[in-house]
């Protein structure tokens, strides 16, 4: 086996996050949808109460005069948004804490290494052979070599582990040679 081939790296949050937005591409992450809906949410009911507010009393009809213009139907739900923001905001920061400290608790040197007959990794969590007719995807990006297992799975491969640009080239030389050798030699079916 060529030691060009081999590489020992330690993954970290930038890479998990890496491979999370290659996922974006395929799916809609929960914590978009989330934050999406929150702020949709909030315009709505703001531009509810503005709208709300600004109609003038029907002819035949008296208008309350709990409505001055010292307490504004919109400030309501502007109040709600305001509160409301803060400590949503506060929740999502606890979710990337906790995202980081997992991490922290997985984390291990990772040994990975390309073979004709597959792609190798092993580290203190167990071994993986991943044969290369049967991966499902290689993604490559500027940082990262994607290694997927499934539709969303991935084995992660970080550039900047190799002593250069030469060395992760040739990496990920190697492993798109092979994949594709895999798929061409493969019964079409």
């Amino acid at each position: 086996m060529e030691n060009a081939h081999r590489i020992t790296y330690q993954l970290t949050l930038d890479d998990y996050q890496a491979l999370q937005k290659i996922g974006e591409k395929k799916t809609t992450p929960h914590d978009r949808w989330i934050v999406g809906s929150v702020v949709i949410f909030m315009i709505l009911l703001v531009g509810l109460a503005l709208w709300s507010g600004s109609h003038a009393p029907r002819p035949g009809y008296i208008r309350h005069t709990s409505r001055t213009p010292l307490f504004p139907t919109f400030l309501p739900p502007l109040a709600v948004a305001i509160i409301a923001l803060p400590i949503f905001l506060f929740f999502m920061r606890q979710q990337k804490k906790q995202q980081a400290e997992l991490l922290r608790e997985i984390q291990d040197d990772v040994t990975a290494w390309l073979a004709p007959e597959g792609f190798f990794t092993e580290g203190n969590h167990g071994e993986s052979r991943q044969r290369w007719d049967t991966l499902h995807d290689l993604v490559e990006t500027p940082t990262h070599l994607f290694l997927f297992l499934t539709r969303n799975a991935a084995h992660i491969v970080p550039k900047s582990a190799f002593d250069s640009t030469e060395q992760a080239d040739a990496f990920t030389r190697a492993a798109w040679g092979y994949w594709n050798a895999a798929r061409e030699s493969a019964p079409s079916g």
